[in-house]
């Protein structure tokens, strides 16, 4: 889905609430409908037509979204840690706003910390991967991943991609 598609979606307390985000930060607008519209190719690439289910294509797709923002963000403002801030904030809107049960809610929000996690990891040891290196270390990652199906054994994987269906 095009991203205007998307925000013509948003509720109006949606919207309000995603407007006070970006108008403290309108520098970030672009790198994030870059990183989020990449996001989205990328995992239709690579799982087509099931990353919008609870599988590990999903944690992929969070993971990477999370990932690509912060190197996005990047490119607009130097600061690493101002980065990986807004890209919680904006990925952790997106859980508040999306009509996830808790779980899966509490796997999204699992897989974006994951995912800033290894970006933060990258950053420390100035990598800069492309994009199809990032796939690829996602795809090693998946590998690992564990199926879950209670939100306490979310905490028992810190820095794993959880996922809740095959």
């Amino acid at each position: 889905m095009k991203i205007w598609g998307v925000i013509k979606l948003l509720k109006f307390k949606q919207f309000k609430s995603l407007f006070f985000i970006f108008i403290k930060h309108p520098i970030f607008i672009y790198p994030t409908l870059k990183a989020t519209s990449a996001s989205m190719l990328m995992a239709q690439k690579e799982f087509p037509n099931i990353h919008g289910k609870n599988n590990k294509a999903n944690a992929f797709r969070h993971a990477l979204w999370n990932i690509l923002l912060v190197q996005e963000l990047l490119k607009w403002n130097k600061n690493k840690m101002n980065a990986i801030q807004f890209t919680n904030i904006v990925t952790t809107w997106h859980e508040d706003f999306s009509p996830n049960k808790p779980l899966e809610k509490a796997m999204d929000l699992h897989n974006n910390e994951v995912g800033r996690g290894m970006i933060k990891k990258l950053l420390e040891d100035n990598l800069k991967p492309s994009k199809g290196q990032i796939a690829s270390y996602l795809n090693q990652k998946l590998a690992l991943s564990v199926k879950i199906a209670k939100i306490e054994a979310v905490k028992q994987y810190p820095n794993t991609l959880i996922y809740l269906e095959d």
